[in-house]
């Protein structure tokens, strides 16, 4: 048997423990998501700085590119009036990217020079690209898409979703409406990318309606099923490097983080470590941001007491093995359901 990695992992809580907390996203040092508010961190509870803008109500990080941090914040008492919005590490900072005529709007992805997400009109989201400000906005909504959405980027690309036919797709763009393509696999009933690193897609891809862990190399029949024989499920949510992380759905009473390496059998399931480290009650667990720094792997998420409900934003970094020692390693993952109660960035309607 390919000997265990556990030891290789350390977990930090990031919240404070007051209020319910939830890092998504980690870029370059950089942590964000939401406790109380947007907040940014830098490896640590004392560390954490609050985004939420002047006068907003509440606010949301999702993302972070080490320089840069991505969400909404609302400025009105009433839902679905977000304003899609990028910072610099200060509330102060916040620019307000709602396009003209939208009801609301959110930023789920960056990349070095753009930002992507959603803009809502009429009730109908639409796949929303940003160049820095609210009059740069693109829709990326595909023909015949009836709504569509961005959760991931990188340089050239975006990921997500278009709706067809009421139902999901996988779909991946480069910059324009015009160059969508789908990645809906053969046999799949719904599919979404939440995650994207160099030219690998990571989501999820439903059978039978049961999500099962998906990663794609552009294509459709590039497909490769992820799914560590879970009864109900298994979602990729972020990608760095070779890495993939998420969560795995097991009987209805199971939610625990993990990673994969590019196969099914690569999963490690991560929740006995996130539970030896904050203690008994935290039995539950998501991941939904991953990154590399040097030789570091950082990844974010939630660890959650499934009695209380109560959740608090988590860091877990480990050393990246040297190259020399994969070898020792073959079959094992080297380091993580989510349509079951994903706390995910902005709910999919479709999904």
């Amino acid at each position: 048997m390919a000997p265990s990695l556990k030891a290789q992992f350390t977990v930090i809580a990031l919240g404070n423990g007051t209020n319910n907390s939830l890092a998504y996203g980690a870029g370059s040092g950089q942590q964000v998501g939401i406790d109380s508010g947007a907040v940014l961190w830098t490896g640590s509870s004392g560390s954490e700085v609050s985004l939420n803008p002047p006068g907003a109500l509440s606010s949301t990080a999702y993302v972070t590119n080490g320089t840069q941090q991505g969400g909404s914040a609302n400025f009105v008492n009433s839902n679905f009036t977000n304003h899609a919005g990028i910072w610099s590490g200060t509330a102060a900072s916040f620019v307000d990217l709602q396009p003209a005529g939208a009801a609301y709007s959110y930023v789920q992805a960056l990349s070095p020079t753009q930002q992507g997400g959603q803009a809502f009109y009429s009730g109908l989201g639409y796949a929303a690209l940003w160049s820095g400000s609210a009059a740069s906005f693109q829709n990326l909504n595909p023909a015949g898409a009836t709504q569509s959405g961005i959760a991931a980027m990188t340089a050239t690309q975006q990921g997500g979703y278009a709706v067809f036919g009421g139902q999901a797709h996988a779909t991946l763009w480069s910059g324009t409406a015009l160059s969508f393509v789908d990645l809906n696999p053969t046999g799949s009933s719904l599919s979404e990318i939440y995650g994207m690193s160099g030219t690998l897609q990571g989501g999820a891809a439903y059978f039978s309606n049961v999500p099962h862990a998906a990663l794609w190399s552009g294509t459709a029949g590039s497909f490769v099923d992820l799914d560590p024989n879970q009864p109900s499920g298994s979602v990729i949510n972020a990608i760095t490097g070779t890495y993939q992380a998420g969560v795995v759905l097991g009987d209805g009473t199971i939610i625990h983080a993990g990673l994969w390496q590019g196969t099914a059998g690569s999963f490690v399931d991560l929740q006995a470590t996130i539970t030896a480290a904050l203690g008994a009650q935290y039995t539950w667990s998501e991941l939904f941001g991953a990154t590399i720094n040097g030789s570091t792997l950082y990844l974010v998420g939630e660890a959650i007491d499934p009695n209380s409900q109560n959740s608090v934003a988590i860091l877990i970094t480990s050393a990246i093995p040297e190259p020399s020692a994969y070898a020792g390693l073959a079959g094992l993952a080297v380091l993580a359901f989510a349509a079951y109660r994903r706390r995910r960035k902005v709910p999919t309607s479709a999904l």
